[in-house]
């Protein structure tokens, strides 16, 4: 009850609406990139539309899972075809055991975001309607600012976000030799983009809208 009563005015502070607003913005985009990951929907459809002359109907759809399991287990993406031939090179191969690793620190840093949520919403008092309310049209809001500033300078902050994610040159593809960048092309990742954003925004706004009823349970 003492680190309850210590805790609550702190949250009670104006920096109260600033740690909800960025915990839930880096909660819901945590989960949509994860489960963006996790879909075996896009694999299906990357696979079976990727150009490869020597690739059959089988080999695709078996390469959308095998894509999958070596993203979410940290696993050599190396993948042989059905005519006995190795689909991608070293630095594909590399490079994409970095991807594996990046997606795992996502996962980490959206229980650690989720931790930080429901500490907040557990010692903020009062929580009411009104504030809610807010915290969600203030979440939108950012969200959507941000996705605009992304779609708008997507290419050179894609450039930047790889010279952060990464420590080596492994993601400089070339499309003439490289399959993984054919089999995922910018275009892919604009598509990606768009879609985690406009889940994040409808999430957090049912999020915030319904949390009244959330914090009751949690409190219990």
């Amino acid at each position: 009850m003492l680190f309850k009563r210590n805790l609550t005015p702190l949250m009670n502070k104006p920096i109260q609406l600033t740690f909800l607003i960025l915990t839930s913005i880096s909660f819901f985009l945590s989960v949509n990139v994860l489960y963006l990951a996790r879909s075996d929907r896009v694999y299906q459809v990357l696979a079976i539309n990727a150009h490869h002359e020597q690739l059959n109907q089988r080999d695709r759809i078996a390469l959308g899972s095998h894509i999958q399991k070596a993203l979410l287990t940290i696993n050599s993406i190396q993948f042989r075809s059905s005519q006995g031939f190795e689909l991608f090179n070293s630095k594909e191969v590399l490079h994409m055991l970095d991807v594996a690793k990046l997606l795992q620190k996502v996962f980490y840093w959206m229980l650690f975001s989720a931790f930080l949520l429901i500490l907040g919403i557990k010692f903020t008092s009062p929580l009411s309607f009104l504030l809610c309310k807010r915290i969600g049209y203030y979440t939108v809001g950012i969200l959507l600012s941000l996705s605009f500033l992304l779609i708008l300078f997507f290419s050179s902050l894609f450039h930047v976000f790889h010279l952060v994610s990464f420590t080596n040159d492994f993601w400089l593809l070339d499309p003439r030799t490289d399959f993984l960048i054919r089999l995922f092309p910018l275009s892919f990742f604009q598509v990606a983009l768009v879609w985690i954003f406009l889940s994040s925004i409808l999430l957090s706004l049912l999020f915030w809208l319904g949390i009244p009823k959330l914090r009751t349970i949690i409190r219990s």
